[in-house]
């Protein structure tokens, strides 16, 4: 087309970035930039911010900081697409950084642009940040969307704070399974376990399904707390969702049975399972290691090999 002497519209030149997207190709992305710079498409604010992501796309972190460095016009896009780059590739401090530069100039931030923020101050566990973007949310009435709410609580639990996660939780106008399991895992990591029993149980109340994380977290703190009437009830909602076979509830399953001290009922579990995998194999070995069942375990260790499964780190531990 170029060879033709035919002038590339925008169309074209957006179909261009994203093939170099697709290819993940820097020599062929630096090609189709430094075109770009000599056309008239120059000082394109859309067009830029695609090359913007083009970069980010391609791991050309640098070098997409060096186009936005550039760009004298920048519109939220612009400030989103760099921000979030930058939480992908988990440069969190960087995208704290570009965020406060942000503000400086006056620039909004939308919800996707939080929500990557709050991502960021959750894994460097800066709970201070995450307050002062909170409260950003708050004035910028973001705090009822649904998806920056359930960010907020896993933010928090991350961040060691499960008094400010519950209080997030409390105030969402509408709560979704995710928002729920956020906060039953916030519970039972912070040692709550009474707290994700009476959340479970509320969950249903409001008339919401548990999905297989839900369960997994719930029979766990049953297991925790030895209270093996709950986890006979909370298998028997397994039962009537259809989980029964899910590997992770079943294991967890296990485990709530075998630290609860049934081992006849971790056992029937177990014997249930139709390909079974490392995870319920060495739950049940461990569970009866325990317990003192040495031989039990060594045995199911033995028929463990003879089926074929790999045994892991926690496997030879127990």
């Amino acid at each position: 087309m170029i060879q033709q002497i035919i002038k590339p519209d925008i169309v074209s030149i957006t179909m261009m970035i994203n093939t170099c997207i697709n290819l993940k190709d820097f020599d062929k992305c630096k090609r189709v930039h430094t075109f770009i710079m000599k056309s008239s498409f120059k000082s394109n604010t859309g067009v830029l911010n695609n090359i913007l992501d083009m970069y980010i796309k391609c791991g050309a972190i640098e070098e997409a900081r060096f186009v936005f460095d550039q760009q004298r016009k920048r519109d939220v896009a612009t400030w989103k697409t760099m921000i979030l780059g930058y939480v992908d590739c988990e440069c969190d401090n960087e995208a704290l950084g570009l965020f406060h530069l942000m503000q400086e100039e006056g620039i909004k931030p939308n919800s996707l642009i939080v929500t990557g923020l709050l991502n960021a101050c959750a894994r460097l566990s800066s709970l201070n940040e995450g307050k002062f973007i909170h409260d950003l949310i708050i004035r910028s009435n973001l705090h009822t969307d649904l998806i920056t709410g359930n960010t907020l609580i896993d933010m928090y639990v991350r961040c060691g704070s499960i008094e400010d996660a519950f209080d997030v939780f409390k105030k969402l106008p509408d709560r979704s399974v995710i928002s729920w399991n956020s906060m039953i895992v916030g519970f039972f990591q912070n040692g709550h376990s009474d707290d994700v029993l009476w959340l479970f149980w509320a969950m249903q109340r409001e008339g919401l399904t548990p999905n297989a994380y839900t369960f997994v977290c719930t029979l766990n703190a049953c297991a925790g707390l030895g209270m093996m009437d709950h986890g006979k009830e909370i298998h028997a909602h397994v039962i009537q969702n259809g989980l029964e076979t899910d590997t992770f509830i079943v294991s967890a399953l296990i485990d709530m049975y075998a630290k609860s001290g049934s081992l006849i009922d971790a056992h029937h579990v177990f014997i249930k399972i139709q390909n079974k995998d490392v995870v319920p194999w060495t739950t049940i070995i461990v569970g009866f290691a325990r317990h003192g069942h040495s031989n039990d375990a060594i045995m199911l260790f033995e028929q463990m090999l003879e089926e074929g499964v790999k045994p892991n780190k926690a496997t030879y531990m127990g």
